[in-house]
This record gives C-alpha cells, sequence and structure tokens, in this order.
C-alpha cells in the first residue's frame, strides 16, 4: 500500500487552508456585518469555512488584533462574535475593574496568609561555625 503522503488528493481530501486566508476571510465578514454579531454558524455560511477553519480564523482575528493594538474582537453569549462599533466603550470596558472571586472554602484575601509567609524570619546560620571544609 503506497504511503499517505504520496497518494493524490481525490475529492475526500480537500488542500488545507492557510490560517491567515480563513483569518482573513473571518475578519472580512466580520467587518461587513460590523456593528452587528454573528455566530459560528453564521460566519460558516457567510464564509463558506467549516466550523474547524472558522475558530482557526477567529483566533487569527484575536492574535491580530492584540499584536498590531487594533479594535479587539468581543464575543456575547446570546449575540456572538463582533468588532466593537463604539471605540469609547472599549475604553470604558478596559477601565472597569473586575472584581475577584474566590472559593467559598479559602479565606477572603490571600495576600495577608502570603504576607505572613514573607516576615517569618529565615533559617538562622550560625556566625561560629566554619562551614563545609
Amino acid at each position: 500500500m503506497p504511503d499517505a503522503k504520496y497518494m493524490p488528493a481525490g475529492p475526500a481530501r480537500r488542500p488545507r487552508i492557510p490560517v491567515n486566508v480563513c483569518g482573513e476571510q473571518v475578519r472580512i465578514t466580520l467587518m461587513e456585518a460590523r456593528p452587528a454579531a454573528l455566530t459560528t454558524r453564521q460566519l460558516m455560511i457567510a464564509t463558506g469555512l467549516s466550523a474547524y477553519y472558522v475558530r482557526k480564523g477567529l483566533q487569527w482575528v484575536k492574535d491580530k488584533a492584540a499584536l498590531e493594538h487594533l479594535t479587539p474582537l468581543t464575543w456575547t453569549p446570546k449575540k456572538g462574535y463582533r468588532f466593537s462599533a463604539d471605540p469609547r466603550r472599549l475604553d470604558q470596558l478596559r477601565a472597569t475593574p473586575v472584581p475577584h472571586r474566590t472559593h467559598p472554602d479559602h479565606p477572603a484575601d490571600h495576600r495577608d496568609r502570603r504576607a505572613a509567609c514573607r516576615r517569618t524570619p529565615q533559617r538562622q546560620v550560625r556566625q561560629d561555625h566554619p562551614g563545609p571544609a
């Protein structure tokens, strides 16, 4: 039996799509739908890509937006993925602190325990000991 890498690509095997290509298709589709949001299924229909390639494209868009300080991609459970229409709203979201939640079994503030651990004296070395020979 011949090796799989030497077999010609038949109708059942599709060539792989580069990440930047499916990312650009997803980005353009989201820009056209802006300010509306699109679910994964809607992105699949609009771009003609499979769910795998849509997810790969979304990851590429997120990475590119973060690296180049572009408008970030946001996701809501009800509406889906979208680029924000109002940049002032993004500044408000960035300035809003996120409250820290702790498990109910843990103390509310772990910083006190860490600080107490730092205050414990270090092991004292005897000054009159000559040390290893």
